[in-house]
């Protein structure tokens, strides 16, 4: 949740009037890197969070909320945007389309514990069943960067670009998960997340709070969800190998809610190197577009795609054993 597009604080109080908000204070969140986002504190002791959409268009900010609000509805921590006096949850702000939240209490995990891995496994089979029955539309949610086709997408265009070394790591990757998917066809699909890392979840001790950004969903297998959360809250930073103890809590706890099937089982060391791979690329491409772009202010964070790198080799020598 870099800030790309720096606003003023006047501007930000002549958007909340359509709320009938009185905002006396607004903070940027250098966290993520998808949008722009503020704390915003209002004069009557409120806290809010300010989001302005740097990829989606307003039509599918819109269907974000209306995804938000039926996942809350299910029973899930999740920050449903807030409507205005005339009950419309997404506006323009600075040419973008843009949004307020409750801020929700509590903080990201640095070094996840068992409880909070657990409470995140069952959480993330919770999401996944909470919109099996009745999923938006897979075109309603197509989001520029995180849908299977882009990923393919992207591998062609930064392969050129990169060492001969990294290109080769890129191709085994892909040729491996290719194989995989042909070797198990059926995989349960549905909408996921696609971003649920440690800095997109709250916990007050270990209580989940929140699960935030959901700007990524897309149509995939939830096995990549799987792959995509245990990369991250069973990881040993600064060291990439995963936790065995943290992966084993928070597959006991994903399949309290919903088990695994004998083929998810099987994908999953190829799942979690792809997994690795995306964000590998995602990272890249980042920093390639703060460069060209000059989105440089010191509230834009850029993760370092080196680590991610070093987890790809980390999870291949998994599957080659």
């Amino acid at each position: 949740m870099s800030v790309y597009t720096v606003l003023t604080l006047e501007e930000v109080q002549a958007f909340a009037q359509r709320f009938n908000f009185t905002v006396s204070r607004i903070t940027p969140i250098q966290n993520g890197i998808e949008n722009s986002n503020y704390f915003v504190e209002l004069d009557d002791g409120r806290e809010l969070v300010l989001t302005l959409f740097e990829e989606l268009s307003k039509n599918e900010a819109e269907v974000l909320s209306r995804l938000m609000l039926r996942l809350f509805a299910q029973g899930l921590p999740v920050a449903v945007p807030l409507a205005d006096l005339s009950d419309v949850y997404i506006h323009t702000l600075v040419g973008k389309p843009a949004q307020f939240a409750p801020r929700l209490a509590g903080s990201s995990p640095i070094c996840p514990t068992l409880a909070q891995v657990t409470q995140m496994g069952a959480a993330l089979a919770q999401l996944h069943l909470a919109l099996e029955n009745d999923p938006l539309p897979e075109e309603q949610i197509q989001k520029s960067g995180y849908s299977p086709a882009w990923w393919e997408f992207s591998k062609n265009e930064l392969k050129p670009t990169l060492p001969e070394t990294d290109q080769q790591l890129l191709e085994q990757v892909f040729d491996q998960f290719f194989a995989t998917k042909q070797r198990y066809p059926d995989l349960p699909q549905g909408l996921i997340h696609g971003d649920l890392f440690r800095d997109n979840t709250l916990f007050v001790g270990d209580e989940l709070s929140a699960i935030l950004d959901f700007t990524t969903v897309t149509h995939d297998d939830w096995l990549m969800d799987i792959a995509i959360m245990m990369n991250d809250f069973c990881t040993n930073y600064p060291d990439v190998d995963l936790n065995k103890e943290r992966v084993d809590a928070f597959i006991t706890a994903y399949e309290s809610v919903r088990r695994l099937t004998k083929d998810e089982r099987l994908a999953l060391p190829v799942f979690l190197a792809m997994a690795a791979c995306r964000f590998w690329m995602s990272r890249l491409q980042t920093a390639i577009r703060n460069r060209t772009e000059n989105r440089v202010n010191e509230d834009v964070l850029e993760k370092d795609p080196n680590e991610m790198r070093r987890m790809v080799v980390d999870r291949l020598g998994c599957v080659e054993e």
